[in-house]
């Protein structure tokens, strides 16, 4: 995994109670399934400043998929008084894996500079 238990825990210091160290792992072995399965190009061992982007990525992406089964992460939410009308919109309701758009410019960013050192070879055709 790209990041543990108590990296979620360093991070998010007001979790639920009912958030359990068994229930962040396993979110963050889908997060890493995911990002694998989104960016095949990184690799097996990242380096540090990879494997720090990745860490970070893995627990932002934990972190929301978790609080949205906590009824967390609200962005709207209405109330009228005069023939009660109420209102809620949730940034994430199904507690899905994604990535923010800051998020996916971090992790490209980093997996360009990860291959920038590495040979690359390609064949012109065409001309």
């Amino acid at each position: 995994m790209f990041a543990t238990y108590r990296d979620v825990r360093l991070r998010w210091q007001t979790a639920p109670a009912s958030v359990t160290d068994e229930a962040i792992e396993a979110v963050l072995d889908d997060a890493e399934a995911w990002l694998r399965a989104s960016y095949p190009q990184i690799p097996a061992t990242p380096d540090e400043n990879l494997r720090k982007v990745l860490a970070l990525v893995s627990v932002s992406m934990a972190k929301r998929a978790l609080a949205a089964t906590d009824r967390g992460g609200i962005t709207q939410q209405q109330a009228t008084a005069g023939s009660f009308s109420q209102s809620t919109s949730w940034r994430n309701p199904d507690g899905d894996l994604f990535l923010s758009g800051q998020e996916r410019q971090m992790l490209e960013s980093a997996l360009q500079d990860f291959s920038a050192d590495r040979a690359v070879s390609m064949e012109a055709t065409g001309w």
